[in-house]
């Protein structure tokens, strides 16, 4: 994407972390904390990096944070943070830091899609197709115009929580992604046990995690 302003990334890091039972953003993954492993992925694409949740708890990461004052209204509430931020660009990649196996290579792919995008076109949102689910959104890992903000906002005034809702409002090209495996979650401690296993980490699971605050 040509201009070096053109790009920025963020990591959503806001959530309560409820059912995982401790601060997932921080889990041990691959030598740094999760939200951090993330964030290093982004920085191979973009030039800027951003957390958004608390800075309180996420300053000793390194990075910028942004934050998101707005507490119980979800992941939207930090999409609409990161974008009125003013580290916000012309397009922004926003990802959520629950999912660990997202790596530069998807983030390039989600930048070349943008560098090209109509002037229409206001977000670009993986797809995934998978046995199991006929079609599902990705708007957790995804890039926004800034734009996009004034829409996020008035959905986020009439009520609306779901991300894939506001998406709707919005004029967003689909990108049907076939490598789905990269957009897994993990909401759970079991979840998180599972993956590490399954994957073989390098990083072995560490109980000693921090407990939320």
């Amino acid at each position: 994407m040509s201009g070096a302003q053109s790009l920025s990334g963020f990591v959503l890091v806001g959530g309560a972390s409820v059912r995982m039972g401790t601060n997932k953003a921080l889990l041990p993954f691959r030598g740094n904390a999760l939200a951090e492993h993330i964030a290093r992925e982004l920085g191979q694409v973009t030039q800027t990096v951003c957390l958004v949740g608390q800075p309180a708890l996420y300053a000793h990461l390194g990075f910028p944070v942004v934050a998101d004052e707005e507490e119980g209204r979800g992941p939207l509430s930090g999409i609409e943070a990161a974008l009125q931020s003013r580290f916000a660009a012309e397009w922004n990649l926003i990802a959520a830091c629950d999912m660990p196996l997202l790596d530069a290579a998807v983030f390039r792919e989600l930048e070349r899609r943008a560098g090209r995008a109509g002037q229409g076109t206001d977000c670009i949102v993986p797809i995934t197709i998978t046995p199991v689910t006929s079609g599902r959104l990705q708007p957790l890992c995804a890039v926004y115009r800034k734009r996009c903000a004034i829409t996020v906002t008035a959905a986020l005034e009439k009520g609306t929580r779901r991300v894939v809702d506001a998406v709707a409002m919005l004029q967003a090209e689909l990108w049907p992604a076939e490598n789905a495996h990269v957009f897994q979650n993990v909401n759970t401690f079991p979840e998180w046990d599972r993956f590490l296993r399954d994957r073989q980490a390098p990083q072995p699971h560490d109980r000693r995690i921090p407990a939320l605050p």
